[in-house]
């Protein structure tokens, strides 16, 4: 299989690729040995590689059954509507594949039964009627005019479908069952996450496992182990409840709600389970009035006929289920927050959600997500992990670990790393651009905050000034987009500025593309999946190196286990931050940096600059700022600078201005 999967990927006249990547072979070799052999491999596979491919062709060609999982639905798209079908027309191999997405995107006919709302009930009916075959298979996809408002009252919720009537018409039974029998299987990072978590048989049993943006896997897996308790949850359960017949107000629950607030008083963060051991109780027998109420109000009225009966029965029993399944799930969460003492990888976390309206959340979720599926990945003979971007320093172990998948050290003899070189010409196509003179990001407010914003206000505009437009501008804090929009505004910037607003990242896209000379003003989102080649993007801009938050319970907690680690070896107070630092907050700020750069060199003709504002690349330090002389870049500043590849480096805008004047000099040739 190894020398079959390297003809298709080097030889154009099998009709699959238009010419070789050395990058793409040495990866589709390795991805056929691992399925073949079995074990773990880590593929880190930059922009241009045409990965999917690499992966794909031994995925056809295997025996067994393939999962192929990632973190987007844009790669999802892609996947099954042009990569695995030119797969398959190339390899002239007759096997099945599908897409199973998370249950909430495909629609219930139980729930919908019991539906109030009359105007949701005859979208329905117009969305069944026009659209016939096509919407049997229940997906929200397919509904006219997008998301409508009321489908999380109506998709999939907890499904028990050896025991509802629609089972033989459903589309999630439909979607799960072909999941099952298919050779390639595509899904996201959370239903692979669920599904190993609760050791589902919902993808069936398979003999390789692909995770294709396995940087984004571990947040998965601690989303799909995060347990959440706040106000407005406890409202939606009630509404839950009411809808099933229950009759116990909603202040009973509010007053339960407002003393466990008063316990967690004056905290923001981690907190101890032992304060709020009372108020846990206290929830926790609501709960059980609660349900104990709903089985005794089933009784249905009289006045109807056997018919009617049977129908609305089977409507309060789908929605009296929809309750005992979400109330369930809170008290599971409850009994975690109450005894977090017993296992040290989760912790307790109290946060304000809402500034306005002072909204608090109390969420208990895993300091290392992989823990909990570690055994379950150990068993699945083959597994590839692959993406852009995986290593730090030359190790994978920081992945390993939190994916689940075991180090890549003597813990796992069989794991494999491999690091593919660009397809890209670095020193031809781009220039990096790290002042020194700027001053060190600052958060929160005040003058040294409003310096700063002043300062990278001005940065970008001369930058945006001398590339004519065409800017990407990445913001891994939302404050700092606001802010600097503002101030670019104040300083007259002449060119078109889009702003992303909060969910609205494709409106924001389309806008750019369709707006000459324009700047784009991405939050986090447009770190990744971000496509746009040719001169139409030949300026990327990051104002401030995206560290996670110090203060986010995960990072807070890992780092101060590791400092305590480091002290116990003997390691002074200020040298052990250092270290746990470096461990802990530059991983993911290197991940999150590459994914960013990579937007800007998608193609091999295309070209530009990557414009890096924050001077701690110079230090590795957020307490000093850099000398003017200074000619190397020191500490995880240097990582960041070896993990970009861009050879051609300056300090000085008076390159990039002339740097900008050559590219207008030469107009862009074709992207390939």
């Amino acid at each position: 299989m190894v020398d079959e999967t390297e003809e298709f990927l080097k030889n154009p006249d099998k009709k699959l690729v238009k010419a070789p990547r050395a990058g793409q072979i040495l990866m589709g070799r390795q991805v056929a040995t691992t399925i073949d052999k079995g074990g773990v491999t880590f593929v880190e596979a930059p922009v241009g590689t045409g990965k999917s491919y690499a992966y794909l062709v031994p995925a056809a060609l295997s025996k067994g059954r393939v999962v192929v999982a990632t973190a987007k639905k844009a790669l999802q798209d892609q996947l099954i509507d042009q990569d695995i079908p030119a797969v398959k027309a190339a390899t002239k191999k007759n096997f099945s594949f599908t897409v199973l997405k998370g249950a909430s995107n495909y629609f219930c006919q139980a729930r919908a039964d019991g539906l109030k709302d009359q105007n949701a009930k005859y979208a329905i009916d117009e969305w069944q009627m026009t659209l016939g075959d096509v919407v049997s298979n229940g997906d929200v996809a397919s509904f006219p005019g997008g998301y409508p408002d009321f489908w999380p009252q109506v998709n999939v919720d907890e499904c028990d479908a050896d025991k509802c009537r629609h089972k033989k018409e459903c589309g999630y039974v439909k979607a799960v069952k072909a999941a099952q029998d298919a050779h390639i299987v595509v899904t996201n990072h959370h239903v692979l996450a669920h599904a190993l978590l609760r050791e589902s048989n919902v993808l069936g049993t398979y003999e390789s496992l692909v995770l294709d943006e396995a940087h984004q896997f571990p947040e998965a897996l601690r989303s799909a182990q995060t347990r959440e308790l706040s106000k407005a949850g406890l409202a939606a359960l009630h509404r839950r409840y009411a809808e099933a017949g229950g009759t116990q107000p909603f202040k009973v629950l509010e007053a339960a709600w407002s003393s466990l607030e008063g316990a967690l008083s004056g905290i923001d963060g981690v907190f101890p389970p032992e304060f709020i051991g009372a108020e846990v109780n206290e929830l926790q027998r609501i709960l059980a009035v609660m349900s104990a109420d709903l089985k005794n109000s089933s009784a249905v009225d009289g006045r109807y006929t056997d018919t009617a009966k049977l129908a609305i029965e089977i409507a309060q029993k789908a929605r009296s289920k929809s309750f005992t399944d979400a109330a369930l799930r809170l008290s599971d969460a409850l009994e975690l927050m109450a005894n977090t003492s017993r296992s040290k990888d989760l912790i307790n976390a109290v946060s304000t959600t809402d500034f306005k309206t002072a909204a608090r959340e109390v969420t208990i979720k895993p300091v290392t997500p992989g823990n909990a599926v570690r055994a379950q990945l150990s068993r699945i003979p083959a597994v590839i992990a692959t993406s852009g971007t995986m290593s730090v320093g030359g190790s994978f172990s920081h992945i390993a670990i939190e994916s689940g998948l075991m180090p890549p050290a003597a813990e796992n003899s069989k794991s494999t790393c491999l690091v593919c070189t660009t397809p890209f010409n670095y020193s031809r196509q781009a220039v990096l651009y790290t002042p020194k003179h700027l001053p060190k990001p600052v958060s929160g407010k005040g003058e040294d905050r409003a310096a700063w914003i002043h300062a990278i206000g001005l940065e970008i505009k001369r930058l945006i000034e001398v590339s004519d437009g065409n800017t990407l501008v990445l913001f891994s804090a939302n404050a700092d987009l606001t802010e600097v929009h503002r101030k670019l505004a104040d300083l007259g910037v002449s060119h078109p500025v889009i702003a992303q607003k909060p969910g609205r990242a494709a409106e924001a896209e389309a806008l750019y593309r369709d707006t000459d000379n324009a700047v784009l003003l991405g939050s986090k989102s447009f770190f990744e999946g971000l496509n746009i080649t040719g001169d139409k993007l030949w300026s990327v801009i990051i104002p401030r190196l995206p560290f996670p938050v110090p203060s986010d319970p995960v990072i807070a907690t890992k780092t101060q286990r590791l400092e305590a680690r480091y002290a116990e070896r003997g390691m002074n107070p200020a040298g052990a931050r250092v270290q746990a630092f470096n461990s802990i907050c530059v991983p993911p700020m290197l991940f999150d940096t590459i994914q960013g750069a990579g937007r800007l060199i998608r193609t091999t003709t295309d070209r530009g600059v990557l414009s890096i504002l924050d001077p701690r690349l110079w230090t590795g330090s957020g307490s000093r700022l850099p000398k003017a002389d200074q000619l190397e870049y020191k500490g995880y500043g240097a990582t960041v600078i070896e993990a970009l590849g861009f050879p051609r480096r300056t300090s000085r805008f008076e390159n990039v201005e002339t740097y900008f004047k050559s590219l207008r000099a030469q107009p862009c040739p074709s992207n390939t």
